[in-house]
């Protein structure tokens, strides 16, 4: 005896339709992505690089102050005590900086990777809408060979493990575009009125 699949055009029309419906809402969003993620960031991710190009050249400014502080001068006499300085204290000032610069250099690139994946987001979201498309398609219309329409649902549930993997890499890319934008913000703010 053959155990062959009989499709359920009831079941396949309500599942279909339903992630179908989820598919299109997922293109709407996905097309105009890029735009507003852009139109949101640019300024910012300018500024923040400003300001973290001026934070790190502050700490360098601020790292050479301690290390003229510790290193004696050829004018100067000789003192035991200078010897024994401890460079310790230069440690906080380096990694502060080093870090800082890091951020300066990668927060454009994040960005630039973040605007490529909204556009991978938009084209991935179109492939999703269509293989679902297709795949309730040859579902309803019970295809003799159930394995067309199995093919065109496992491809549609490829997509949106990929499509997982990607909002993973957007909100990883978005978390770190604003932890550096966050970081480039002057700790206490100037106002301009009286308190």
């Amino acid at each position: 005896m053959v155990n062959t699949i009989s499709p359920d055009p009831e079941w396949g029309v309500g599942l279909g339709l339903g992630v179908f419906v989820v598919a299109l809402t997922l293109v709407g969003v996905c097309i105009f992505l890029r735009g507003k993620t852009h139109k949101r960031l640019v300024d910012e991710v300018d500024l923040a690089y400003a300001r973290l190009a001026e934070r790190a050249r502050e700490l360098l400014v601020e790292l050479q102050v301690e290390l003229q502080s510790i290193l004696r001068t050829e004018q100067e006499p000789f003192d035991p005590l200078d010897v024994v300085a401890d460079p310790g204290r230069l440690e906080g000032p380096l990694k502060t900086g080093l870090r800082t610069i890091r951020r300066q250099q990668k927060i454009r690139r994040q960005f630039y990777l973040l605007l490529a994946c909204c556009s991978v987001a938009k084209y991935l979201s179109i492939a999703f809408a269509a293989a679902v498309l297709a795949a309730t398609s040859l579902y309803i219309l019970a295809t003799p060979a159930a394995v067309l329409w199995q093919t065109a649902a496992w491809s549609a549930a490829a997509l949106a493990g990929f499509g997982a993997i990607l909002v993973i890499v957007l909100v990883h890319l978005n978390t770190r575009i604003e932890a550096s934008i966050e970081a480039s913000r002057p700790l206490f703010p100037t106002s301009g009125g009286a308190i």
